[in-house]
Parts: structure tokens; C-alpha cells; sequence
């Protein structure tokens, strides 16, 4: 294989799993980024790269209500969630903090989340 496809392997392949993810196929607890990267984390601890920024999966993911931001680096499964204690949101063994800024916000949110199912 050329250096081309190499370069552009990696999108493809996240491309179809994306696909899957939007469709439901694999559940995504939560999506964080770091270091220039972002990573989708999967029921039973599974992660996926992805070199998308996290607004454009913000944004793929907007027609989904289940998830919300609850700090600049994260996106959260509202349906994962375990516990909000303080400033963090519990996502199984996983501590989220919450961004001082929208911690009300996304108390209200999560709240009318749960009421609505």
C-alpha cells in the first residue's frame, strides 16, 4: 500500500465505526478529549480514536438527547450516568467533572433526562 492510504486508513475505518455508533449498533458511554485526541469510550471499557474534533461529534451527535457536554472536554451518555456528586458526573467507575460555569445546567438537564424516559 501507498503512504496515501496509510495517511487515510484510519479515518476510514472510524468512519464505518462511526456509522455504527450513530446507528445504535455500539453503545458510547462517553467521548473525551485530550492531548489533541479524542476518544469514544464503549460499554465494557472499549475505546475508539478519532482524530474529529469534539464539536464535529458534538454535532454529529446533536439529534441524540441522551447526550450532553458537561465540561469543554467531555460528552456524556446521560443514559451511563451513575451518580453527580459535586462537580462531577459518575459514568460507571469513571469521575467527569462538571465545568463550575454550566454545573446547574446539566443537573436541570440530566434531571428532565431522567424524567422524560
Amino acid at each position: 500500500m501507498n503512504n496515501i492510504v496509510y495517511a487515510i486508513l484510519p479515518f476510514l475505518l472510524f468512519g464505518a465505526v462511526l456509522g455504527l455508533l450513530l446507528k445504535g449498533r455500539f453503545p458510547r458511554v462517553f467521548i473525551e478529549s485530550f492531548n489533541h485526541r479524542r476518544e469514544v469510550t464503549l460499554t465494557g471499557g472499549r475505546t475508539l480514536s478519532t482524530p474529529m474534533t469534539l464539536s464535529e461529534l458534538g454535532e454529529l451527535l446533536r439529534p441524540f438527547p441522551e447526550f450532553r457536554s458537561p465540561h469543554r472536554a467531555y460528552l456524556v451518555n446521560l443514559n451511563f450516568v451513575t451518580g453527580i456528586g459535586g462537580a462531577e458526573v459518575f459514568v460507571g467507575e469513571e469521575r467527569i467533572p462538571i465545568a463550575k460555569s454550566g454545573l446547574r445546567a446539566f443537573k436541570e438537564d440530566y434531571l428532565e433526562f431522567c424524567f422524560s424516559k
